[in-house]
């Protein structure tokens, strides 16, 4: 009875989201629910993020949203078969999408939290920010700040200023509190590794 009435309650969330996101204007491909899901999640509201993720009306897109909202509220702590589809969906070479900045992004954080070597993780964040930049989407050029950032804070062992490039971008990219928050958190650990 409790399943049915949760299912019900999601059903009734997800509608009531879809209904806000008609009276938002959007610009470009989801830009509006873009820039709604990252902000979720830099708030760690990873439910709030997988319900906009749902409201996605591409559907490969929504699956990777969805993905990488579940790969960031786990962050290593699930058994890695559940995201090996994130980390395994192909991307075509030269594609500069939204689609594909996400994928990079997925495949990025699972090589990061279950790749003991995590070099690919560098590699996947980089291209993503890279394919990123030319979309012009702030919340996804932020997203991919977020995960180079995060990269370099899980190499505790490098005392090096690899870094710096990212967090002022983030400076100047800041948009809220949040953002705020965050680089006072990314300064506090770079400068304990120094």
């Amino acid at each position: 009875m409790y399943s049915k009435y949760r299912e019900f309650t999601i059903s009734v969330k997800l509608l009531l989201a879809g209904a806000l996101f008609i009276l938002v204007p959007v610009r470009g491909t989801c830009q509006a629910n873009l820039e709604l899901y990252f902000s979720k999640l830099k708030q760690l509201r990873f439910e709030d993020a997988r319900e906009i993720a749902g409201t996605e009306r591409d559907t490969a897109l929504r699956a990777a949203l969805i993905g990488h909202a579940d790969l960031l509220l786990h962050a290593g702590q699930k058994e890695s078969r559940y995201f090996e589809s994130s980390a395994m969906d192909s991307i075509s070479v030269g594609t500069r999408s939204t689609l594909s900045v996400v994928k990079l992004l997925n495949k990025g954080y699972y090589s990061l939290f279950y790749d003991q070597r995590k070099g690919d993780a560098y590699k996947n964040f980089y291209q993503a920010y890279q394919n990123a930049i030319p979309l012009n989407e702030p919340a996804l050029i932020r997203a991919c700040i977020f995960a180079m950032l995060r990269y370099y804070g899980f190499e505790i062992a490098q005392n090096s200023d690899f870094y710096e490039p990212y967090l002022d971008q983030l400076e100047r990219f800041k948009e809220d509190q949040y953002d705020e928050l965050w680089i006072a958190i990314y300064k506090t650990i770079f400068l304990s590794k120094a």
